[in-house]
């Protein structure tokens, strides 16, 4: 756009003999060129439009992001079981924060799915969580114990624990809670769990991988299928945020990932 400009006043100059053009004059060949004015205005905006676009948006950004990370690497809560891992074409990977509301229904909406066999044998879908602070540190702790125990079932109920408008995370007793829950649970098993080693460095872990990726908010999905040539999974698409109902969920992932 600028060699443009310039060749468009290296011409008007050319014409006065190379001479200095003043600002007046610049003026006055627009007044008296204004379709050349109104070409070189638009080539402006979209220039500028285009270099903001293409580099500043969140998505493009999460995107070369989780391009250039060991997908396979982040530690995360499978949600579904196949029965062959070698037969799985896809990957659904969510990162979610405790705290977000959007990111619990997205969790149990996920849950659902798979309880409908809506993904098959073929696609793995996993939850990594977002351990900002130490509140959300020691509830991921509690979600993860939860679904070890009892599995999706735990971890699904467990998420309907958390109300942050009734219950700051930070004030919430775990062990008691879950027990309430699952009486057939002690506390003190729960509690074992929760702060095991494995678990202690399974949160330390996700929360390097978000670090990495400088998420800011959640939930974000990536979507991921297995390259033939590499046998790899490689990231195909994201969606930003939770889609409002379970269906619109479905028919996102169903045209995403090409689930019949």
């Amino acid at each position: 756009m600028k060699k443009i400009f310039f060749c468009f006043l290296f011409g008007m100059c050319a014409v006065k003999g190379f001479a200095k053009v003043s600002p007046e004059e610049i003026v006055e060949m627009f007044e008296q060129n204004p379709e050349m004015f109104n070409v070189l205005a638009q080539m402006s905006y979209h220039y500028g439009a285009g270099k903001n676009q293409g580099v500043d948006s969140e998505e493009e950004i999460l995107k070369k992001s989780l391009q250039n990370i060991e997908l396979d690497s982040i530690p995360s809560i499978p949600l579904t079981e196949t029965e062959n891992t070698s037969k799985v074409e896809n990957s659904v990977i969510a990162f979610v924060s405790p705290y977000c509301p959007h990111c619990r229904s997205l969790i149990k909406n996920l849950i659902q799915l798979e309880k409908e066999k809506f993904f098959g044998n073929h696609t793995d879908v996993r939850i990594v969580y977002a351990p900002t602070n130490s509140a959300s540190h020691c509830a991921i702790k509690a979600l993860m114990a939860a679904h070890k125990i009892k599995k999706n079932d735990g971890l699904e109920k467990t998420l309907g624990i958390i109300d942050t408008r009734f219950n700051p995370v930070e004030a919430l007793d775990w062990p008691k809670l879950f027990a309430q829950h699952h009486p057939e649970i002690s506390e003190k098993s729960f509690s074992e769990i929760m702060n095991c080693p494995e678990v202690e460095h399974h949160s330390k872990k996700c929360a390097q991988y978000i670090s990495k990726l400088n998420m800011e908010s959640f939930p974000v999905i990536a979507l991921c299928k297995k390259s033939s040539k590499k046998h790899k999974k490689e990231l195909k698409d994201i969606i930003l945020g939770n889609p409002s109902h379970i269906g619109l969920l479905s028919q996102a992932l169903r045209v995403k990932l090409s689930i019949k």
